[in-house]
């Protein structure tokens, strides 16, 4: 078993300083800054952006543009 560098092993939560473990928002156990793509810009979407107070990256807002379908 390897021990991941973000976990404590005994509670399954970040180690003590670190922020988060995982997700699309968190990198080297921290949460990335607010404004930082996380899911980009497709169709009639724009791109997802982190928060800045979680590793999950939010839903994707629609553009407001009617679709070239």
């Amino acid at each position: 078993n390897s021990v991941h560098p973000c976990c404590d092993p005994v509670t399954c939560k970040p180690k003590r300083g670190k922020h988060c473990a995982s997700g699309p928002c968190c990198e080297n156990c921290y949460i990335v800054g607010v404004g930082t793509v996380c899911n980009p810009a497709r169709g009639d979407w724009n791109d997802d952006n982190c928060t800045g107070v979680s590793s999950d990256c939010p839903p994707n807002p629609w553009n407001g543009k009617p679709s070239d379908n």
